[in-house]
Order: structure tokens, then sequence, then C-alpha cells
């Protein structure tokens, strides 16, 4: 048993040595870095001025995590007609993150957005079995006049 103890105590100072080694010697020089390659994006920015100017809010990194889905029933096509828009959004999502996150997708500024939280439904059981849906949030857009977003193209 004592001579497994002295291994590991070996162990152990070789890493107080390997820790104190590095302070003692002195920094080298850094590597040349090379030169800056342009990705594709700087390139096509680089080619079309036009898509270089246009600024989007946020970052553009977490639209996907807050728009969920837009809704598609009779109700929200109504809604549309009156520039509002339904969007199933993340349970966490408040009034700011939605208008972010539709700016960064769509590239237009709501004029309001309204929320609602919505239970899920409980399912009729069968037998023992008994189910619950999720609960969710939907958000109304409310688009100013004349701003459409391209809502039905992929259906």
């Amino acid at each position: 048993m004592r001579n497994d103890t002295v291994k590991y105590m070996s162990l152990f100072d070789r890493f107080k040595k390997q820790q104190q080694a590095p302070a003692a010697k002195k920094p080298a020089a850094a590597p040349k870095q090379p030169q800056h390659e342009k990705t594709v994006r700087e390139e096509v920015a680089g080619a079309r001025p036009e898509v270089a100017k246009q600024k989007k809010a946020g970052g553009g990194q977490y639209a996907h995590h807050v728009l969920i889905r837009p809704v598609i029933s009779e109700k929200s096509t109504r809604l549309h007609s009156s520039n509002q828009y339904v969007f199933i959004v993340a349970p966490a999502a408040n009034k700011i993150m939605i208008q972010k996150a539709i700016f960064e997708t769509y590239n237009a500024r709501p004029k309001a957005v309204k929320i609602i939280r919505l239970r899920g439904k409980v399912m009729t059981s069968r037998g023992m079995y008994r189910g619950v849906r999720k609960d969710y949030k939907k958000a109304v857009v409310v688009m100013p006049k004349g701003v459409t977003l391209p809502i039905y193209e992929s259906v």
C-alpha cells in the first residue's frame, strides 16, 4: 500500500513541475498569422453593395428559436386581410423578442405584437390512457399598411 501512495505522489510532483516550468521560460515570438481570406459572404457583399448596406437587428442568431411556425387557418387568413399575421412562438418569448425575430426573418418592422398563452387540450380517455397536448404561445403580429410578409409562399 505504501508503494502505491509513493507512485501517486510522484505523479503529482510531475504536474507541479510542469506548471512551474513554463513560467520560468520567456515567451517565444508569436508566429505570423496568414493573410485573412475572404469568406463567401464577404465576397458576395463586395460584389453587391446594396446587400452590404442592409442592417439586421439582433445579430440574426435567435429568430429561428423564437418563431416556431406561422399558423395557417381560416381565422389567420381572415386576419391576413387586415395586415395581421399569426405565429406560434417559443413559450419564453416576449414582445420585444418577437419584434426582433420578425425583423430578422422578413426585414420589416411590425407595428404591434399581441401574445396569447394557450393551455394544452385534454384528450379523451381510452380505457386507462388519458393525454394532454402541449401548452403553447401564439403571437398576432400587426404590420403597417402596405407591408406584407411572404408566409404563404411555401404552402
